[in-house]
């Protein structure tokens, strides 16, 4: 039965086994659930919104490499003088329509961050989250929602600190993408403004495409490198909150093992397994009972 299904994702994906977003959140995820105690439904449902979010996080690399290879080609081409004209004008590179791929890219991303607490959050760690906003704190000391939902249930799950310190880590990158976002969705309000800018030249020379905030102008993202670190810190992210909430729903006696970049399958790079434990480790944690808090 799990092999029909795992056949059906991959005939209706739009990329292969191969892209690194399928491979380490949908497959992954269909492996390691085969021997979890999730009940049916849950798991199906699991499945879905993981594929989902493996979609939207490979649309969002390829807009990022796309970009990245045409920025990287147009500098070359500075680097070798091939940008100067017939008159010995130099002409100044152009990434087309620049400002809708930005700001879609970065919709995306913050609509994983929403999506990874809604399905994913309910069924792994009991309580569903509607917005991406419940990820994060801008206050100082004030904990996210889906940390003190996480703090509550320790007394009964002791694993899932863990799981809260993983999102205490991450707060620098998810803050970043939701309030990119919001300043290009909500220009002026509580996020600011920001201002995207193509090749450009300055005294400096030709600048390629960077961003930053109208309220802070001497601060400049590399706009590429920003957008492939975002992708992989929200990646990164998907694939170890799913992880670490299978783990409470492994049968005694099963664990599961991360696998090295350089030793993972290239036709399928998942980066998780299950292995056996040796006898003498004690299971750190009861699952979740089903019942949403």
């Amino acid at each position: 039965m799990e092999t029909n299904r795992s056949f059906v994702f991959q005939q209706i994906s739009d990329y292969g086994a191969s892209n690194e977003n399928v491979a380490r959140l949908t497959l992954q995820t269909l492996e390691l659930t085969k021997i979890c105690s999730l009940k049916p439904d849950a798991k199906e449902q699991l499945i879905l919104s993981v594929h989902e979010i493996s979609h939207r996080l490979a649309s969002a690399q390829n807009a990022a490499l796309d970009l990245s290879t045409r920025v990287t080609a147009q500098t070359n081409a500075i680097q070798s003088g091939g940008n100067r004209g017939h008159e010995r004008g130099i002409e100044i590179p152009y990434v087309p329509s620049l400002q809708i791929l930005f700001e879609g890219y970065y919709y995306n991303l913050k609509n994983v961050v929403r999506d990874l607490g809604g399905i994913p959050m309910r069924v792994l760690y009991g309580k569903r989250f509607e917005e991406a906003s419940s990820w994060l704190s801008f206050k100082e000391n004030k904990e996210p929602e889906i940390c003190k939902h996480l703090r509550r249930m320790e007394s009964n799950h002791p694993g899932y600190s863990t799981v809260r310190e993983l999102i205490n880590r991450n707060q620098q990158n998810i803050k970043h993408i939701v309030s990119v976002r919001n300043a290009l969705e909500q220009p002026g309000k509580l996020a600011g403004t920001i201002r995207v800018k193509n090749w450009s030249v300055e005294q400096q020379g030709i600048t390629p495409p960077y961003f930053y905030y109208e309220h802070a102008p001497e601060q400049r993202y590399d706009l590429v490198g920003d957008m492939v670190a975002a992708h992989e810190a929200i990646l990164t992210l998907a694939e170890t909150l799913i992880v670490f909430g299978l783990i409470f729903y492994l049968p005694q006696g099963f664990g599961i093992q991360h696998i090295g970049p350089n030793r993972r399958d290239p036709k399928t790079p998942m980066a998780y397994r299950v292995i056996v434990l040796p006898p003498d480790v004690t299971k750190r944690s009861q699952p979740f009972t089903g019942k949403e808090e």
